[in-house]
């Protein structure tokens, strides 16, 4: 029998009333409590533990959320376990969007079947779980949802699925790096993008958007037209990564830089000039 929403409220709510420490957690004493309390439940005491324990880094953390805004005490420890636990890397986030661009067929991206072969790779149990990477990708489908388009494009991956972009896939009015070109005017973006929040854990400081400037002013055409077309093409970004110079690119993929670019500074950079486009840039980072 599946767990419901109303379940996973309840146990975020029963577990931060109950236990704001870790130890605990997984026994059986909680989930008997459990049963005792929630006198309608449908599932045994194992099956709370089971479920809880399968999600555990999911479940941690709405209920440490929980425990913020009800101002229960959490001890720091628990706090820092959390977070070090929880939070996603860019490396975790590449590969969702990897996952997501070669398995996904069908569109359905927030259902759980989609992340269990995630949540199993190589034959082993990986830390996190279907519902943390479902979890990951939901609250952030927008941001996701354009760098799958993007990895389909690159890597020729079911391209046929491409829909975000707003752009038919035409094979003909492609670009050498993936990006499908508009008919009547390739140097102007597609006015609806949208403009993309990265999560948190992925998000872009000052410095770097700084350096990202410079480096397109350093290796791009100063010609309005022929600087953005050169800018909105994949393959400057990958240069950037693959530079053993620019150190302070590595820690990025190439998807990274370019998202960058795309959401937030090409529709600016067309509507006035080269240099609007790095104030506008400076502002954004203040």
């Amino acid at each position: 029998m599946k767990f419901t929403e109303d379940d996973d409220s309840f146990l975020v709510h029963f577990i931060a009333e109950s236990h704001s420490e870790f130890k605990g957690r997984k026994g059986e004493l909680l989930y008997k409590k459990l049963v005792q309390q929630h006198a309608d439940s449908r599932h045994s005491w194992k099956s709370w533990q089971h479920y809880y324990v399968k999600h555990a880094d999911y479940f941690d953390h709405l209920i440490e959320q929980y425990q913020l805004e009800h101002s229960i005490s959490i001890p720091p420890t628990v706090t820092n376990q959390i977070q070090k636990r929880y939070g996603f890397t860019e490396a975790e986030d590449a590969l969702l969007v990897e996952h997501i661009a070669k398995n996904d067929l069908s569109g359905q991206r927030k259902g759980l079947s989609l992340y269990n072969v995630l949540s199993q790779r190589d034959g082993k149990q990986h830390e996190r779980s279907s519902k943390s990477w479902c979890h990951r990708y939901s609250k952030n489908a927008d941001y996701f949802d354009r760098l799958v388009d993007i990895y389909r494009r690159e890597h020729n991956v079911n391209k046929h699925l491409i829909s975000t972009l707003g752009t038919p896939v035409d094979s003909s009015s492609e670009t050498s790096v993936g990006i499908s070109s508009p008919s009547t005017s390739r140097s102007r973006p597609s006015a609806s993008l949208p403009l993309l929040s990265a999560p948190k854990s992925t998000r872009f400081k000052r410095e770097e958007d700084m350096n990202l400037v410079a480096y397109l002013s350093e290796n791009t055409s100063s010609s309005p037209r022929i600087g953005l077309d050169e800018r909105n093409s994949f393959k400057l970004y990958s240069n950037l990564t693959r530079s053993n110079a620019r150190s302070w690119a590595a820690s990025r993929s190439a998807n990274s830089w370019f998202i960058r670019y795309t959401s937030n500074m090409a529709e600016e950079e067309t509507r006035s000039s080269c240099l609007a486009f790095v104030v506008h840039i400076c502002i954004l980072t203040l």
